[in-house]
């Protein structure tokens, strides 16, 4: 999922795969448990709350990103903060 949708539009993954890695499994995890790849940065109880609006990629998301550089987990970054972190994942 994550791939695909770098792939399609203007974000890219953080360039640190652990923190990549440690994020798809919190989406695997949220996947399996609950029903949908909630945002593991937030307490299940209020992705619970909020359904759909933080399902990955969360409806802050564009938000976060043009605000701060990244989304709130920092999955999904800008270019630019992807360029000022480190090599860019998931794109190139």
């Amino acid at each position: 999922m994550a791939l695909l949708y770098v792939a399609r539009g203007p974000y890219r993954l953080h360039p640190d795969p652990r923190r990549v890695d440690a994020i798809i499994a919190g989406l695997a995890r949220n996947q399996v448990r609950h029903g949908a790849m909630y945002c593991p940065c937030m307490p299940i109880e209020e992705s619970l709350a909020r359904g759909a609006k933080n399902v990955c990629p969360c409806e802050a998301h564009h938000r976060d990103i043009a605000q701060g550089g990244c989304c709130e987990c920092a999955f999904f970054v800008s270019p630019e903060y992807a360029a000022r972190a480190g090599a860019p994942t998931g794109q190139a």
